[in-house]
């Protein structure tokens, strides 16, 4: 055999083709397309570009549970890959059944599964249930390892002990899902960063806030924009938004005030001069939107200032109780979530909810984590 031939041979043998699956900017997509009773909804969720290219991922499969298959749909095809079968399902007692319903032994899993809940789908505990059941199916098939990418951590406002008895019912979620056979944990924008620690498993905080930012730098022009803190506790992602935003720090933060009862008094006070929200497109960042009381108040309060508009961005939206009523009712021109989870009929049809889509930063890292090994700091908290 001469030299030549043995060289041509050999190049064919090792040679690989050449084709690379990118996380590119894409137009804005429908993402929810569901049936409830006879009305088709079609909700438009903003996807924001990513430009970190990814690498094939041969060894990678990417599954769901019933929270929010369309984010994990979004989430596989970022990362070039098809979304696998999992066989889901919930018999007429309300027991559930959840399985793996493909080969993967040897494989990395992923499982994208949210364990928030909605007034008109699974409750958070089915949710962390069925969790539960996927990442044991994935166990006992051989998995090589299994992620699970919990954008909104169920339980998360649960995470410690105040009085005797209480349970930090977040501790008990993640030690229920390390026992199932979880070897990692993803969250995104985590109510309290200390819950990563509860296990000695890798557990990440995803940053979210910097997917909002960029919506707001995109749609709103900076130079009339000021940020506000909603409350004391929001004073740390106000100045968070503030420098995304390349604002500086925030201008003023509102004292929120209950009664013995819980409940809002009236007329918040702000602190701060209020002649810097005048004229001003005032944005507010929250972690979580629930009942919608604070930031409905304080939006009123700061147009009867002057403000020109009020933009409510936040990285959970739950919208529970009559927050939807209240915000349609509200000075709030618009509220920007994260899709970390999955809107009720309701809120999809409240045109001032504007989702942006999380996908290409779950897909970006997991690409590093599974894939490319590079640097994941910028991504995480």
């Amino acid at each position: 055999m001469t030299q030549k031939r043995l060289t041509t041979m050999m190049t064919n043998l090792i040679s690989f083709p050449t084709t690379s699956t990118h996380i590119r900017p894409v137009r804005p997509m429908p993402l929810l397309n569901l049936r409830f009773g006879d009305a088709k909804l079609n909700v438009e969720v903003k996807t924001l570009p990513f430009s970190t290219q990814t690498r094939p991922l041969p060894n990678v499969k990417v599954f769901t549970g019933s929270a929010f298959p369309e984010l994990a749909r979004m989430v596989a095809d970022k990362l070039g890959l098809p979304l696998s079968k999992s066989e889901l399902k919930t018999f007429p007692d309300r027991h559930t059944f959840a399985r793996i319903d493909e080969t993967v032994r040897n494989q990395d899993v992923v499982i994208i599964q949210p364990t928030s809940g909605t007034a008109d789908g699974p409750s958070p505990n089915d949710n962390i249930f069925e969790l539960a059941q996927l990442i044991t199916s994935a166990k006992q098939a051989e998995a090589r390892s299994v992620t699970i990418v919990n954008p909104f951590y169920g339980y998360s406002r649960s995470d410690r002990s105040v009085k005797d008895r209480e349970v930090a019912a977040a501790k008990l979620v993640t030690d229920f899902l390390v026992m199932a056979g979880a070897d990692r944990i993803i969250s995104g924008d985590i109510h309290n960063k200390a819950i990563t620690s509860f296990t000695n498993k890798s557990f990440k905080n995803l940053k979210l806030l910097p997917v909002l930012g960029q919506y707001i730098k995109e749609n709103y022009d900076l130079s009339e924009v000021v940020v506000v803190s909603p409350d004391h506790g929001g004073t740390k992602r106000s100045t968070q938004v503030a420098k995304l935003l390349g604002k500086g720090n925030y201008v003023g933060i509102f004292d929120k005030r209950r009664d013995d009862n819980g409940a809002l008094l009236p007329d918040p006070i702000f602190i701060g001069n209020p002649d810097s929200v005048k004229g001003k497109v005032v944005v507010m960042g929250d972690d979580i939107i629930d009942t919608a009381g604070t930031i409905c108040q304080n939006a009123d309060a700061l147009m009867k200032m002057g403000a020109k508009k009020v933009i409510v961005i936040a990285a959970h939206g739950f919208f529970t109780k009559d927050a939807l009523d209240k915000i349609q009712k509200s000075s709030i021109s618009e509220v920007v979530v994260s899709n970390s989870m999955a809107l009720s009929a309701k809120a999809k049809l409240v045109d001032k909810i504007t989702q942006v889509s999380i996908a290409p930063v779950i897909a970006e890292y997991i690409s590093r984590l599974l894939g490319t090994n590079e640097s994941m700091a910028e991504l995480k908290e």
